[in-house]
Order: structure tokens, then sequence, then C-alpha cells
């Protein structure tokens, strides 16, 4: 993508113009915007007759260009860099594969954790049904599993 292409951002035209570069353009001020970081991706604020909105620019950028989402998609970096909102970076995908990519560019906050809290290295990354990841330590798994039959074991003799 050679040249940056120009839209009125959805729901503030004649307002806000966005670029697929990720630039953000005031109309009514005459000039760009600068934008600041919010949870670690750029954002900016926008204003209508006086209702201020947080909007991330990477979502502008897909909702202007390409639609908004389909349902149950979210807004996917292709390189995993939450600081490049161009257009050909972008693209929707369910969170499954949204944690896949986090998962392979590691910055899916467990991805690079080679150990669980309590030392154990049997420390693996699993998927549930509804796409989510969690991290679960098989040994811990299996202490807990015997604790809990020791007990049941404890109470069967006091009875």
């Amino acid at each position: 993508m050679d040249n940056e292409e120009w839209r009125d951002l959805v729901g503030y035209a004649g307002y806000y113009m966005i670029s697929s570069f990720g630039r953000v353009y005031s109309v009514r001020r005459k000039k760009m915007l600068k934008c600041s970081l919010s949870d670690g991706y750029p954002s900016f604020s926008a204003s209508v007759n006086g209702k201020v909105k947080r909007i991330g620019v990477h979502r502008a950028v897909l909702r202007a260009f390409v639609g908004p989402p389909p349902e149950g998609m979210e807004s996917l970096h292709k390189d995993g860099n939450k600081l490049n909102p161009r257009l050909d970076n972008l693209h929707y995908g369910t969170r499954g594969e949204n944690v896949d990519d986090q998962v392979r560019h590691g910055v899916h906050r467990w991805a690079n954790q080679e150990t669980c809290p309590k030392g154990h290295s049997n420390w693996k990354l699993r998927r549930k049904k509804n796409g989510r990841v969690r991290r679960v330590c098989y040994d811990c798994k299996a202490d807990e599993q015997r604790r809990r039959r020791r007990e049941r074991a404890r109470q069967r003799r006091t009875q």
C-alpha cells in the first residue's frame, strides 16, 4: 500500500477523517490529531456536541475501510505490533485467532513464562472451547488431586 487514502470516521462524518496509515484529521480544527496510548494501543478522543469518546485507531481504520466487525470478530494485527494501525496490517478474526497471534508473536501475557508460581516446569498453555487460553500447571493439578483424595480418605476414616 503506497498511497495514503482518507475516509470519514464512521459515526463522525464531517468531523473527523482517518487515513489508511492510521492518521486522524479533525475537519473542524483543520489539523492532524495526536494520538495517545490507551492499553498500549494508539487512540484519540473524538467529541461531537459535547460528548467525548475514546476511539482506538486500529478499530477506526478497520471500520472506515473494511466495515463493522462481523459478529464475534475482533481487530487483529498481522505483525503483532499494537503501535502499527496501518490498514495493510489489520484484519478481523475470532478471539481464538487473536490469542494464537499473541502467542505466535510472543506478546501473550503467559506465552513466555517458563514455570508456574510454585516453580514447576510442567506449565502449558491450554485452550478452552470458547477460544480463551489459560496456563495450567499439571504438577500443581496432580498435587491438588492427591490432596483431595487424602482429604476424602481422612473423612471416611473419621465417620
